[in-house]
Order: structure tokens, then C-alpha cells, then sequence
């Protein structure tokens, strides 16, 4: 019976269901308050049968929706098709910057944050990855791997990478005088670069909602754990976590 459950399950959500689900609603699916747009076809189909059944991003989601104040300006890193954005945006009255390695999903963004009445003056789209301090303004190598939730960096440039802009959370946050400010992030590991080799970034951060990932980074294996023990020490407190998804809280 597990075994049957599990095999719906993975029809439901696959790329056929999906791509049908988008043919149906003419690539505008209902996601929580608002609509989004999924015509690129770098949002392959399962990730629509994953909106359309609010699936997508379910636990980042639902920390965000139970604790993001309203009041302070937003950092999405790894903004993706702007799903998670749209959300953030909707529940606050500050601006919100969104941060995306694959320049394909830049337009993606836009497209969603406006179509749900966030106007430009309140949002701004950057296309570069998540590096560390030293790396800040080199050029890195980042994979799409064909869909918007595959993306990665990679440390070798291959026949399939492209080379995007490096630039660190911290030299972020100074450039547009941040006085404090809320993160989300879900870099696929990436979140290593800020945590570990990006001193200082997380001072004025208030409220983390992050998507922790094992990854071998520099040569050495970090595990969610691992994560978990660096955020305490900079000074944020669990308040709760889904699965990989956390919320910490700066402590007072």
C-alpha cells in the first residue's frame, strides 16, 4: 500500500501531470495569495504540479507566513522563479531584494512580482551568485541543469556551466545601508559561502528563514548540523524547523 501511495504520489507530482496543468490554466497557476506566472520553460513540469498542489516550498513557506515581521526590508537569496518573494513581498510593507544566479529566471522574477501588484519601486532583482568576502566581484561557474531547482555551483567550469558574477551577502547588505534586515536563502549549499567565509554579514539580520543542505565545501563536508551549531554562534536563536527548513531569530 506504501509502495502504491508513494507511486501516485510521484505521478501526481511529475512533469507530465504538470505540463498538462500548465496547458489547462494557460501557464497561470493559483499559489497561495497570489498567481504565477509559468510559461519559461525553465520551470519544468513537475515544479508547476508542485505549485498547482501547493507543494512548492511548502515548509520555507509556511515558516515565512507564521513568523516574517512586516516591518524590515527583505534579501532573498536564491529567488528562483520568485514564488517565495512573491509571498515575502505580499506579507510586508518593505522593499525586498532578490537574488538570483540563473539569468534565465531574472525575467521570471519580474514577471511574478508584478503580475501580483508589487510595483518596481518596491523590489530589485540582482543576477549573481552567493560567494564569500575574498570572492566578492570574481566570476563563477554556475549549472542550470535545465530547470529552475536544479541550479548549482560548480567549482569547475564545464561544457553545461556558465559564468556568472560572484558577490558576497556582505558587501550586499553595506552597499544599500541595510540597518537591519530579513534573510531568506535557499542556495543549494551555497548558504556556506555567507556563513563561513563572509564575516560580519549576519550583524544587522534579524530574522533568518534558511534551507539548510550537507555539502563539501573547500574541501570539507558540512553537514546540516554543521549549519546549525555556526548560526547559534553568530548570535541567532532556533524558534522552529520543518524538515531542512529553519527560522532563527537574532538574539536580543
Amino acid at each position: 500500500m506504501k509502495a502504491l501511495t508513494l507511486t501516485l504520489k510521484s505521478w501526481i507530482l511529475s512533469d507530465f501531470i504538470g505540463n498538462g496543468i500548465r496547458f489547462v490554466l494557460r501557464n497561470k497557476i493559483q499559489f497561495h495569495n497570489g498567481y504565477l506566472n509559468v510559461s519559461s520553460m525553465s520551470i519544468r513540469g513537475k515544479i508547476v504540479a508542485l505549485l498547482f498542489f501547493s507543494k512548492y516550498e511548502k515548509e520555507e513557506i509556511q515558516l515565512i507566513q507564521s513568523h516574517m515581521r512586516p516591518d524590515l526590508p527583505i534579501i532573498d537569496l536564491g529567488a528562483s522563479i520568485g514564488a517565495v518573494s512573491m509571498n515575502a513581498a505580499q506579507l510586508s510593507t518593505q522593499n525586498i531584494i532578490c537574488v538570483e544566479a540563473n539569468p534565465a529566471l531574472i525575467d521570471v522574477i519580474q514577471l511574478n512580482l508584478l503580475e501580483n501588484q508589487i510595483g518596481p519601486d518596491r523590489f530589485e532583482i540582482l543576477n549573481c551568485a552567493v560567494v564569500g568576502e575574498k570572492e566578492d566581484g570574481e566570476t563563477v561557474h554556475f549549472e542550470t541543469r535545465g530547470s529552475n531547482e536544479l541550479g548549482k555551483l560548480t567549482d569547475c567550469k564545464t561544457n553545461s556551466s556558465i559564468d556568472v558574477k560572484g558577490s558576497s551577502l556582505g558587501k550586499l547588505v553595506k552597499s544599500r545601508k541595510l540597518d537591519e534586515f530579513i534573510l531568506i536563502s535557499d542556495i543549494e549549499g551555497a548558504e556556506a559561502a555567507f556563513l563561513f567565509h563572509d564575516d560580519n554579514c549576519l550583524d544587522k539580520c534579524d530574522q533568518l528563514f534558511i534551507e539548510l543542505h550537507s555539502v563539501i565545501w573547500n574541501g570539507r563536508k558540512l553537514e546540516i548540523q554543521d549549519f546549525v551549531n555556526r548560526i547559534l554562534s553568530l548570535g541567532f536563536s532556533l524558534v522552529e524547523q520543518v524538515k531542512a527548513n529553519f527560522y532563527f531569530k537574532k538574539d536580543v
